[in-house]
């Protein structure tokens, strides 16, 4: 019996949706990523008989909010992301005040609101703008700053790497006597490899000499 009224109630809170009168529009309201808004939504009716009262809250005209069904909040008719973020405030339902308020907020909550007062044929929509928290605009600044550092040391030693190998070309085929010295000295590591390789062949005739 029960669940049967409530699936009526929510057969008539969706008829009356798309008969609603639109009280106003285009009202925006400014929130911060991981704290809470407060949605307004007010009938111009100040006197509402409690057990006549149903709304619906939706998100951009599908996503389920929250239902007010005979003056009772009814969390059943929530979308699982909302569920221990709404609240709403039974002592103002008789005044027509059906401000939902949400808590935690997302990137994913930004967008179109609607609040259907069925019961009075009454639309209430409003914009949700969300900026981020100043610790999250000061961690990305931060980690901005950590990579283009790393992009700069990353940089310059490709730049040294290239500078080092292409004069130890220069040098080679211009005077290899002379650019070994200096090369030798460690200046440029790249290099020794170059003029100096590895090579155990005087090591195998100083071996046979003996």
């Amino acid at each position: 019996m029960i669940i049967g009224c409530w699936f009526i109630g929510v057969f008539v809170l969706l008829k009356n949706v798309c008969t609603a009168d639109t009280v106003y529009s285009d009202d925006k309201v400014e929130g911060v990523i991981g704290h809470n808004a407060s949605l307004p939504c007010a009938s111009n009716i100040n006197d509402h008989n409690l057990q006549d009262i149903n709304v619906l809250w939706r998100h951009n005209g599908s996503t389920n909010v929250l239902a007010i069904i005979n003056g009772e909040a009814s969390l059943d008719y929530q979308k699982p992301k909302y569920k221990y973020r709404t609240q709403t405030f039974p002592d103002n339902y008789k005044d027509g005040n059906f401000t939902l308020k949400l808590n935690n907020l997302t990137h994913t909550d930004a967008g179109m609101y609607q609040c259907y007062i069925t019961h009075s044929s009454e639309l209430v929509t409003l914009q949700l703008l969300l900026n981020e928290s100043p610790e999250e605009k000061s961690s990305d600044v931060e980690g901005g700053k950590r990579n283009i550092l790393i992009l700069v040391f990353c940089f310059s030693l490709l730049i040294v790497s290239i500078v080092c190998i292409v004069i130890a070309c220069v040098m080679k085929s211009g005077n290899t006597t002379s650019s070994q010295g200096f090369f030798a000295t460690g200046a440029c590591l790249p290099c020794q490899f170059w003029f100096n390789p590895i090579s155990k062949t005087p090591e195998k005739k100083n071996n046979q000499n003996n």
